[in-house]
C-alpha cells in the first residue's frame, strides 16, 4: 500500500483485496476505532476549503480511491493505481464479513422513509447480520449528541454513515474517540443504491469506467449538478499539478510505502 501526500490530504493507493485485508488485522486485533473514508472529485475539492473536512481525511486510517476520475488523475501524475476501491464495493465485502462472522452493525443516513428499507434489504441479503439500530440523516445540531448516545449504546461493530460531504466524514471524525466503533466508514450513495431509490451502473460500465455516464443519463438534474461543479474544478486542479511538476522538476507531493 502506498500513501500519496497530495493537495493537503492523503490518499492510499492499493488494491480493494489489500484494504480489506489490513482493515480485517485490525478488526482482529481490537487496538483502536478504524476510520475509512473514500475520496472523489467532489471530496477533493471540498477539502480544499474545508478545514474539517480535511482534518477528517488526514485523521483517517484508510482513505480509498472512490471516484474513477481521481484513479485515472493520479495515473496522469505518474503514480500507479492498481484498481479503483469504490465505496459500494468496499460495503459489500464488509457485509459479507459482518455476515459470516455475525456482527452487529448501525446505519446513520439518507431520508426517514428510507432507511428502514435499507435496513431491510441488508438483512434480506445478509441475514446473519445483527443490525443494531439505524437512524435517519436528517438530524439537527441539538439531537447530535442523543444520536451518538443512542451509538454508543448499541455497542455496534460497524457504522456506516450514509450521508453527504462533509456530513459523513466530518460526523465520524468528530465522535470516533467517543464512539469507539471497531470501523467508522462513510459511505455516502450506498443507501440509496440498497433502498432501491437508486442503481448501480451495469457490470459492463463498471468494467468500461463509465459509471457516472451511467448515473449522469439516469439522474441528470441530480448527478449532473455535482460533475459540472466540481469534475472541472478538479480537472483544473488536476492540470495545475502537472504543470507545476513540469515547471519546478518536483511533483510536490510524497508517496510512503506502509508495509
Amino acid at each position: 500500500m502506498l500513501e500519496i501526500s497530495l493537495w493537503g490530504i492523503k490518499i492510499h493507493v492499493t488494491t480493494r483485496r489489500d484494504l480489506i485485508s489490513r482493515i480485517l488485522v485490525i478488526l482482529d486485533q481490537r487496538s483502536r476505532p478504524i476510520q475509512l473514508t473514500g475520496v472523489n472529485p467532489e471530496t477533493i475539492i471540498k477539502s480544499r476549503k474545508d478545514v474539517e473536512l480535511r482534518a477528517a481525511i488526514v485523521g483517517s486510517d484508510f482513505v480509498n480511491i472512490d471516484g474513477l476520475l481521481v484513479v485515472y488523475g493520479l495515473r496522469f501524475l505518474g503514480i500507479r493505481v492498481p484498481e479503483r476501491c469504490a465505496c459500494p464495493d468496499l460495503f459489500d465485502e464488509l457485509m459479507r464479513i459482518a455476515n459470516q462472522r455475525q456482527m452487529k452493525i448501525y446505519l446513520l443516513g439518507t431520508e426517514l422513509e428510507n432507511i428502514p428499507m435499507v435496513a431491510g434489504q441488508i438483512k434480506r441479503e445478509y441475514p446473519d447480520i445483527k443490525i443494531c439500530g439505524y437512524h435517519h440523516g436528517y438530524f439537527s445540531a441539538a439531537e447530535e449528541k442523543s444520536l451518538v448516545q443512542e451509538i454508543v449504546a448499541a455497542r455496534t461493530d460497524m457504522l456506516f454513515v450514509g450521508m453527504p460531504t462533509p456530513q459523513k466524514e466530518t460526523f465520524i471524525f468528530r465522535h470516533r474517540e467517543e464512539l469507539n466503533i471497531p470501523l467508522s466508514f462513510g459511505v455516502g450513495g450506498v443507501f440509496d443504491i440498497k433502498s432501491g431509490k437508486t442503481k448501480r451502473a451495469p457490470a459492463i460500465f463498471l468494467r468500461l469506467g463509465l459509471e457516472s455516464l451511467y448515473r449522469l443519463c439516469k439522474s441528470p438534474r441530480g448527478v449532473g449538478g455535482r460533475v459540472v461543479k466540481f469534475y472541472p474544478a478538479f480537472l483544473k486542479l488536476l492540470l495545475s499539478t502537472k504543470m507545476r511538476a513540469w515547471r519546478e522538476k518536483d511533483g510536490h507531493w510524497t508517496v510512503k510505502t506502509i508495509p
